[in-house]
């Protein structure tokens, strides 16, 4: 398989291969669950069923694509918990089954996993190159003891660099960092010491996240009980201007507003979700938006686009993957599988567009929304608050093209709520 640069996914439409799609992956299991973190995630010290979640993962991939339109597969990601904790021969297994389904072989297509730098070492990470793994995403999230303490992170700066480094060393031709910024006590000039200290070159792109406080999590019930320190907000958007303006020297381009890549090195995958692309869903708790082979016994709308949520029960999810399910549709019906499931409207879809556009640099391009929704209904609706959102300097048009300027970046979440 190959380990080339993929191309960008440039439309959510339909080619003549099939509409681009993102695979993605979830594999539930961490050593420990950080108190911020509000991903699925089950801590265990027991053994993980290396082998059977394989099996499972495998059986929900067989039985989701035979009730998929057609698609040109542009990326595989595996998100967690932690999916480095995944055995090398389980793991391959599944990448194996889902490039010889889609006859991937040979082609460039992005293929990531999300590492801790406590389940990680640089025989694994070679293993993992030879499984066809050609992006890194490397959990860093401090190089600040003291951070990583109050993060709850299992390893320490020096074994988070010495992660980095074998990673580099590897031959995965992308490696990248993720790191959380905007915790108490901490200036913009602490962040800018973190950064200085990674070998940035060497990267193709870093996650910079500012600190969220989830309610459904450790630190959300902590901040609800008034017991959690919060950095105050003119010091968290500080500290974003002082990375941007030194990521950027340093060759970085600040394509999204938490995400920097070196130029070339954007994130596939993500840049599919931003873009409105299908994205199929597997394993425990795995989201999926897809468009769906019409069925005469389901009502969809008229463009046959579902998302759906799986079962947040691990045993419940393997032990369904293991039976027939030959008369239950699981895109369409639950079945037991399912957790969630919503037929996607096309006004859905074009508040999703503008949201996700808006966080990036491009912005949104009406004229190209034109083609798939009835933007003109929007722009009647939402003129004024556009007209004066430019007036507060809060968003630009160029033409056809709105976006947030980067120095209104930080509080996109204010703009974008005004327009949707």
């Amino acid at each position: 398989m190959s380990i080339a640069q993929p191309p960008e996914i440039e439309t959510a439409e339909a080619s003549r291969s099939g509409r681009p799609l993102g695979v993605y992956i979830h594999f539930p299991w961490c050593h420990s669950k950080c108190p911020y973190c509000d991903f699925f995630s089950v801590a265990t010290n027991d053994a993980i069923p290396h082998e059977r979640y394989a099996d499972a993962v495998i059986s929900e991939f067989d039985r989701r694509i035979q009730e998929i339109e057609p698609a040109s597969v542009k990326s595989v990601y595996f998100g967690g918990g932690t999916p480095s904790l995944w055995e090398d021969a389980s793991l391959g297994r599944v990448i194996n089954h889902i490039f010889a389904e889609f006859d991937l072989h040979g082609r460039d297509v992005e293929i990531t996993l999300e590492c801790n730098p406590s389940s990680f070492d640089a025989e694994r990470c070679r293993k993992w190159r030879t499984l066809g793994i050609n992006r890194l995403s490397l959990g860093l999230q401090s190089l600040n003891n003291s951070d990583l303490q109050y993060l709850g992170r299992a390893h320490d700066a020096s074994e988070g660099l010495a992660a980095l480094d074998a990673a580099l060393a590897s031959g995965i031709p992308f490696v990248c960092a993720d790191l959380i910024f905007g915790l108490p006590g901490r200036m913009p000039k602490d962040a800018l010491r973190e950064i200085r200290q990674l070998p940035l070159t060497a990267l193709s792109h870093l996650s910079v996240y500012a600190l969220t406080i989830e309610q459904n999590t450790p630190f959300g019930a902590l901040a609800r009980a008034g017991r959690l320190a919060i950095a105050p907000d003119d010091c968290v958007a500080d500290t974003f201007v002082a990375l941007h303006q030194e990521l950027s020297m340093a060759g970085f381009e600040h394509y999204e507003i938490s995400n920097y890549a070196q130029r070339g090195h954007r994130s596939i995958h993500n840049t599919g979700y931003w873009k409105g692309c299908d994205y199929l869903g597997l394993g425990v708790a795995a989201w999926g938006t897809v468009h769906v082979r019409k069925s005469g016994s389901v009502s969809l709308n008229e463009r046959q686009r579902l998302r759906y949520r799986n079962t947040t029960r691990t045993q419940r999810y393997m032990e369904l993957c293991g039976k027939n399910l030959a008369d239950s549709p699981w895109v369409i019906l639950p079945a037991g599988i399912l957790a969630e499931r919503e037929p996607i409207d096309t006004g859905t879809a074009l508040a999703e567009r503008i949201m996700l556009g808006l966080r990036t640099k491009e912005g949104i391009n009406l004229d190209n929304l034109a083609e798939q929704f009835d933007i003109d209904r929007w722009l009647n609706r939402r003129n004024g608050a556009i007209e004066r959102l430019i007036m507060q300097g809060r968003l630009t048009r160029d033409g056809s093209v709105l976006c947030i300027p980067f120095d209104a970046w930080f509080i996109a979440d204010g703009t974008i709520s005004e327009l949707i």
